[in-house]
Order: C-alpha cells, then sequence, then structure tokens
C-alpha cells in the first residue's frame, strides 16, 4: 500500500505541473499583439489563470505570471472578470463565483 500511495502522489505531482504549465503556455498565443482579433476568447483563460495563481502547490513565479496574465487579459481584451480575478487573488479573497 505505502508504495501504491507513493506512487500514486508522484502522478498527481506531475499530472499537477503539467496542467498548471499548459494553462500557461496556452496564455501568449492570446495576449500577442498580432492575435487581437482573438483576445474575447482569452475570457475562456479567466477560470484555469485564476485556480493556477490560487493553489498553494503552485510555484511563485508561475502564480505570478498567471496574475499578470488576467491582469493582460483585462487590459487587452477588455475583460474585467479578469481584473477582478487577479485582485480577488493577490488579496486573498474568496474567488467563488
Amino acid at each position: 500500500k505505502d508504495v501504491q500511495t507513493g506512487t500514486l502522489q508522484a502522478a498527481a505531482a506531475a499530472n499537477r505541473t503539467q496542467l498548471v504549465t499548459d494553462i500557461l503556455a496556452s496564455t501568449p498565443q492570446f495576449l500577442e499583439e498580432t492575435s487581437r482579433a482573438f483576445a474575447p476568447a482569452a475570457r475562456f483563460l479567466i477560470w484555469p489563470l485564476t485556480v493556477v495563481a490560487e493553489i498553494a502547490l503552485t510555484p511563485e513565479p508561475a502564480r505570478r505570471y498567471a496574475i499578470g496574465c488576467l491582469n493582460e487579459i483585462a487590459t487587452q481584451a477588455k475583460i474585467p472578470q479578469a481584473l477582478q480575478a487577479a485582485r480577488a487573488v493577490e488579496s486573498g479573497s474568496s474567488t467563488d463565483w
């Protein structure tokens, strides 16, 4: 049982790392200057970026990057919910929408 638990924990950690990486890696294509036509689609990144920023196990640089992306989405795509999410995460407020 101990080996199985350790294996499951390692798999969960690897999955978490991969999810964080995938979410953060998908963000720039929505924020590049040349892709303004796709900026409204960035609204679908608000929730995943908020979750990444909230998770205690997210490394601090990834957390800061996620918050920065939320701020960029708010500015470039003019989506105020992204700014609200960034502020909530930074202040430790609830993001239970």
